[in-house]
C-alpha cells in the first residue's frame, strides 16, 4: 500500500479514484486504513498508474504471478 500512497502523493486523489471507478471518499478510507483494499481494484490501479503501482504492491497475498502466466484465452475479434 505504501507504493500506492507514494504514487498518489503528488497527484489528484479524487481524479484517480474516479478513474478506477471508486469514490474519492472510499479511496481515502482505504489509504487511511479505515477500509481494506478491494482486491478487484488492484488491476485497475495498475492500469491507471501505467504499471508504476503493480497488483503485487497493493495485494501481496494474491498469487498474481499465477494469473500473469495464464495464456490469454479470449477469442480473436479482429475483423478478417
Amino acid at each position: 500500500m505504501d507504493k500506492l500512497i507514494n504514487y498518489l502523493s503528488d497527484r489528484n486523489i479524487s481524479a484517480f479514484a474516479r478513474e478506477i471507478g471508486m469514490s474519492p471518499s472510499q479511496l481515502f478510507q482505504i489509504l487511511t486504513k479505515v477500509r481494506p483494499f478491494p482486491i478487484a481494484y488492484a488491476p485497475l490501479v495498475e492500469l491507471a498508474s501505467q504499471r508504476e503501482v503493480r497488483c503485487e504492491d497493493i495485494c501481496p497475498q494474491v498469487r498474481w504471478d499465477v494469473l500473469r502466466t495464464i495464456p490469454d484465452s479470449s477469442p480473436d475479434l479482429t475483423p478478417q
